[in-house]
């Protein structure tokens, strides 16, 4: 999985992922996951079938079990 941005403008952090983990079972779909998105932010989340990518938005929207933090500014 790769996550890339580039900032409009430089901005505040808006989301910030620190050491996310998700597991289902044995299986470990995120894994130490850390990302700062500014606010106006783009961004792109890619990567192949089942590298985590839903995992982890579900994680940072509070839909998913996840150990680490998820902090949202403002």
């Amino acid at each position: 999985m790769l996550v890339t941005g580039v900032a409009a403008s430089p901005s505040p952090p808006a989301i910030e992922t620190i050491g996310l983990n998700v597991e289902y079972g044995r299986h470990q779909a995120v894994h130490d996951v850390s990302i700062v998105v500014a606010a106006g932010e783009a961004v792109a989340l890619v990567g192949r079938n089942g590298a985590g990518k839903s995992s982890l938005l579900r994680a940072v929207a509070g839909l998913e079990n996840a150990t680490g933090r998820v902090v949202v500014h403002g």
